[in-house]
């Protein structure tokens, strides 16, 4: 019962977005993810120009202080068996 609702919704969904009038964004969000110690670029784009573009940099030292704090509570909860 289950399998056979399954099929009907998709094939459903399927011809729906088949039918569906295709359209084209005016306005893209370009997002390049690389190394954390490089941060995010971003840039809005509009039909070719690009309205806005950014670095967002993360607080790495802040990161790395985060992470020994959890590895010294995780080395804490081992030794005394609450893990």
């Amino acid at each position: 019962m289950y399998c056979r609702f399954l099929k009907r919704t998709s094939s459903g969904l399927s011809n729906a977005l088949k039918r569906a009038p295709r359209s084209q964004p005016r306005r893209l969000l370009v997002v390049d993810f690389n190394a954390l110690h490089n941060g995010v670029v971003l840039a809005t784009v509009e039909e070719g120009r690009v309205l806005r573009k950014g670095v967002l940099r993360p607080d790495v030292d802040k990161i790395r202080h985060l992470q020994r704090q959890i590895a010294r509570l995780d080395s804490l909860c081992a030794e005394r068996g609450d893990l």
